[in-house]
């Protein structure tokens, strides 16, 4: 018997986001997400990526919205860091 064939992927279907620190279902279309490690057969018989899950494949409005708080939360941890680096040389 082959690794491959002893492998378990995991299939996790993920139909949640995180907007404003709230965790939100998302009840639209999905994306897949493959691994690229090749475990499994393609159309071809051939060796192909693997299917691991599926993401919310989000709206521009609710993507432009996640993305710009993941600016506000970069933009605190990077004032944080400052201010720790900066009190520290005292």
């Amino acid at each position: 018997m082959k690794l491959t064939e002893k492998i378990k992927v995991p299939n996790i279907k993920c139909n949640q986001y995180l907007v404003d620190g709230k965790i939100t279902t998302w009840n639209g279309p999905s994306a897949d997400v493959y691994s690229n490690i090749f475990l499994s057969k393609g159309a071809n018989g051939e060796e192909a990526p693997t299917l691991i899950g599926t993401v919310p494949d989000l709206d521009e409005e609710v993507s432009l919205k996640a993305s710009s708080d993941i600016g506000k939360e970069k933009a605190l941890y990077t004032c944080h860091w400052i201010l720790k680096n900066y009190e520290s040389k005292d």
